[in-house]
């Protein structure tokens, strides 16, 4: 995986930005593209924890809500074309793009967006390390990319196989041999991923999340989440 040498000083962060707002910024932004290209969670952990670089996010803090919400905003829309170039598929990266700034516009505090902003970058890292498809045929990566691009949706094998135009049973087959899970797991595991980040984000209530990800009712949507994770969603909360 390609990485990248974002060795700086003081003074040359300082040449390029003048207001200690843009600059304390900037040296973030840098921490968590190394973080991207790196695939280190690790120092997301730390700074989400508060251990390290918290006087990186007390300088956005003190700005407007909106001016933190523009900026998160922006600085999202570079850490998705460095996780494409990293090998993240295009569409699956744009997609949790748009995630994001749903939550991101739906943030009422500064808090709730931190959580966004960091969360968005573990996402993306675990999705470079999950969802490359270097791998893959070119059959099984367009199903992998139509599968993240309607994970709202009510979702089948058998929509995916209309869709690719493919034989439903040959389909499977093959996403078998090369995923090594089977279609309808790899849909459940794309859902609960994401409704993860939404009933972590604080911003949905239960049923929403069921709805935003295209599950009939809750109920359904409650048991394939504890058949997956073992507990109930109201019990993971």
């Amino acid at each position: 995986m390609k990485t990248y040498n974002y060795l700086y000083t003081e003074h040359a962060l300082h040449a390029e930005y003048e207001d200690t707002f843009t600059y304390e910024c900037a040296k973030l932004k840098l921490i968590l593209e190394n973080a991207i290209a790196s695939g280190d969670l690790d120092s997301i952990k730390r700074i989400a924890e508060g251990t390290t670089n918290n006087k990186y996010l007390e300088v956005i803090y003190d700005e407007d809500l909106q001016i933190q919400k523009l900026y998160i905003a922006s600085t999202i829309t570079a850490f998705v074309e460095l996780s494409i170039r990293q090998g993240l598929p295009p569409n699956i990266a744009e997609s949790n793009k748009r995630i994001y700034y749903r939550l991101i516009a739906d943030s009422k505090t500064s808090k709730e967006l931190t959580k966004c902003y960091l969360d968005i970058v573990e996402v993306l890292i675990r999705g470079i390390k999950e969802y490359n498809l270097q791998n893959y045929s070119v059959l099984i990566k367009r199903a992998i990319e139509t599968i993240h691009n309607n994970k709202f949706k009510h979702l089948y094998p058998s929509d995916i196989s209309k869709t690719l135009h493919i034989n439903r049973s040959h389909l499977s087959r093959k996403f078998k041999e090369e995923v090594g899970i089977t279609l309808t797991d790899y849909i459940t595991k794309v859902k609960m991923d994401v409704a993860i980040s939404l009933i972590k984000s604080g911003l949905y209530k239960l049923d929403q999340v069921a709805e935003l990800l295209g599950f009939s009712s809750y109920s359904y949507f409650s048991r394939v989440f504890k058949r997956y994770y073992s507990v109930a969603p109201s019990e993971f909360i």
